[in-house]
């Protein structure tokens, strides 16, 4: 039953169903904590996260992936993940309307 859970969460992801997706991820993470897919759902369940807009959920999974599995083949693309998440929340932030104006005031000033 562990693996149909972990690949029924990755078959939704595939299809585009995040809510689902993340849905039996999340129940697989907490019924399954041994086994040896666990790694893999956190880093699968960033993924949706980051993609639901969800980046600061997306970033604990992912840095408590690489805490609890330094060693997993995935975390050169989780390590990845955490950098295009933090650019694009730079990206975010020099965007709004509050931090042109900030921008603006501290450069005529």
């Amino acid at each position: 039953v562990p693996d149909a859970t972990y690949w029924l969460g990755r078959a939704y992801a595939a299809k585009g169903d995040r809510h689902n997706a993340k849905k039996v991820f999340v129940g697989f993470q907490h019924d399954y904590v041994l086994h040896h897919k666990f790694s893999n759902s956190l880093y699968e369940l960033a993924i949706i996260e980051h993609e639901l807009k969800e980046d600061k959920r997306a970033t604990l999974l992912l840095k408590s992936m690489i805490k609890k599995f330094p060693n997993h083949n995935s975390i050169i693309q989780a390590k990845a993940l955490i950098k295009t998440i933090q650019a694009d929340q730079v990206t975010k932030d020099v965007t709004k309307p509050e931090s042109k104006t900030k921008l603006e005031t501290t450069v005529t000033k």
